[in-house]
């Protein structure tokens, strides 16, 4: 196991290299040493994309060529919002792959 700050330092570095899938921010949430019990796993993930909003992390769309569009709205808000509703009306499972996080070079 590994604390919650490991985890945000690990995808910061898998940032580096490649786009963030909300599948790995899924696992990281819930397999931290300080995830909330008292939380479910979509909360401890909406908590865990707001902490990677502060670092600097944008929500995508893949493009082609390796490329990818950063949301036109980059609210935390309403990110978190557009994450939840579609949890809510798809399943974890079915959005895993669904939402990308980039974290632009200059905000490393």
């Amino acid at each position: 196991m590994a604390s919650l700050k490991q985890h945000i330092e690990w995808l910061i570095a898998e940032a580096e290299h490649d786009y963030v899938s909300l599948s790995l921010i899924i696992g990281a949430a819930n397999k931290a040493d300080e995830a909330d019990p008292n939380l479910n796993q979509m909360q401890r993930t909406l908590a865990l994309i707001g902490k990677l909003l502060d670092h600097g992390f944008q929500a995508v769309d893949l493009a082609d060529h390796g490329k990818c569009v950063p949301w036109p709205n980059q609210d935390r808000a309403s990110i978190l919002r557009r994450i939840e509703e579609a949890w809510r009306r798809s399943g974890e499972l079915e959005i895993a792959f669904d939402f990308w996080f980039d974290l632009p070079k200059s905000r490393r």
